[in-house]
């Protein structure tokens, strides 16, 4: 696993608002935990990078993006801050032992760049089903 940096990224708000997550730890086999922090624990947004076992005859690395959306409540004069909801995205890849580095390289572009497609963002943002 590369060491770990840190990692800004643009929103899809119409004015994009840059989020930047730092290395929170690297947990057990190498997984990585970035975490954007907006002052409490928990709201903070959670990046989790988790490699491939490389001996495994199929490995599958995977990405998972958390983003908790907050509440802040008032009780007898105390504030309270709850998770309300919590939004994911999961990307998961499954490649053969014998796949190429070039060969996960197109997986991975073809990824990316799917995700700026009208009728992909029809579906995420818009929750449109497919005609």
């Amino acid at each position: 696993m590369p060491q770990l940096t840190t990692i800004t990224v643009n929103d899809g708000l119409d004015t994009p608002v840059s989020h930047t997550f730092s290395q929170n730890y690297s947990g057990v086999q190498g997984v990585g935990v970035l975490i954007e922090s907006d002052g409490t624990v928990i709201g903070d947004n959670k990046l989790t990078l988790k490699p491939a076992d490389r001996t495994a005859a199929k490995m599958r690395p995977s990405v998972v993006l958390a983003i908790p959306t907050t509440v802040t409540e008032t009780v007898d004069g105390v504030n309270r801050t709850t998770v309300e909801r919590t939004a994911y995205f999961r990307g998961d890849f499954t490649f053969d032992r014998d796949h190429t580095e070039d060969e996960r390289k197109v997986v991975l572009g073809l990824a990316k760049n799917l995700f700026a497609h009208a009728d992909v963002e029809s579906v995420v943002i818009d929750l449109e089903s497919c005609q």
